[in-house]
């Protein structure tokens, strides 16, 4: 078996979304580099994505998953704030544009 492979048959442990979000985008990257099957475990990538999924459902499902993804709770202030930044340099830009010869 694969180091990166353990028996976990009858344990229910709690699961972190970075934890198993770090394999699944490995494993997606390696698809979009045309890579079929992982070198290690000879599985096909897809295999590995679903197992991931698989994981974080259940645990979310158990009440177990632990998620310790990024937040941000003012995402949309966030991206208007910046979009108010972006305006101010970008219409001067322009207006320097514009007025040179």
């Amino acid at each position: 078996m694969p180091s990166s492979m353990a028996d976990t048959t009858g344990v229910r442990s709690r699961s972190a979304c970075g934890i198993t979000f770090a394999p699944i985008e490995r494993h997606f990257n390696a698809l979009k580099a045309g890579e079929d099957r992982d070198p290690e475990s000879k599985l096909p990538h897809w295999a590995h994505i679903a197992a991931g999924c698989s994981i974080v459902m259940d645990a979310a499902n158990a009440g177990t998953l632990i998620d310790d993804r990024a937040s941000v709770n003012d995402y949309p202030e966030s991206v208007a704030h910046l979009n108010d930044l972006k305006r101010g340099w970008v219409e001067p830009q322009a207006a320097r544009q514009a007025a040179r010869p």
